[in-house]
């Protein structure tokens, strides 16, 4: 019994038994160490990506502060100066007026812009005046016409006086061609008027 045991002794000193190997004992701490290597590994990947973009940007912007700006000279004038406003709204003129042309026409000429301030007598537009300068020719030639018909019914009268102070021609025939010359008259008396007919410069 003592000698069993005697031997076992020296196989305890001379390490017989199995003991945990020094590769066993260190897994854990090997796998924390490849971890925060990855670790590092990963954050300076980063780092220099980060790093080389602001580079870039930063470069990049210098560039564009070194490059010249070209600037023009220009002649300064005076003018209005629209103001546009871009909303929903609703504008109130100070006043409206309705135009009413007297006269129809074909518009040949517009003399005021939209918004212009204008005031009593200003030429707003101007009317084709070929059709009415047209219709004075024809009123002025039957104007004309009716003085030199009221000349001869006057000539005629001159003579049938004459012929009745003779006792050439009868009373009802002196007072027919008065009658006539007034009738003549009354009509040329109206046109003659040169307030009454228009005119077109």
């Amino acid at each position: 019994m003592t000698q069993h045991l005697d031997e076992s002794k020296e196989r305890i000193e001379e390490g017989d038994l199995p003991r945990r190997t020094e590769t066993e004992g260190r897994t854990p701490r090997s796998r924390t160490k490849v971890v925060f290597v990855l670790i590092a590994v990963l954050a300076a990947g980063i780092y220099v990506v980060l790093h080389s973009k602001w580079h870039k940007e930063v470069s990049a912007s210098s560039g564009n502060e070194s490059q010249g700006v070209i600037i023009h000279a220009g002649v300064a004038s005076e003018g209005d100066v629209g103001v546009y406003i871009n909303a929903l709204g609703t504008v109130t003129p100070i006043s409206t007026v309705n135009i009413f042309s007297q006269v129809s026409g074909r518009v040949v000429a517009v003399h005021y812009r939209e918004g212009q301030t204008v005031r009593r007598g200003d030429s707003l537009l101007e009317i084709d005046p070929r059709p009415y300068e047209a219709q004075l020719q024809q009123a002025e030639g039957l104007l004309d016409h009716d003085r030199g018909v009221l000349k001869q019914a006057e000539i005629d009268l001159a003579r049938y006086k004459e012929a009745f102070a003779e006792h050439a021609v009868a009373k009802q025939i002196l007072d027919d061609q008065e009658q006539a010359v007034v009738q003549y008259r009354e009509p040329s008396s109206m046109t003659s008027d040169k307030s009454g007919v228009p005119k077109f410069n």
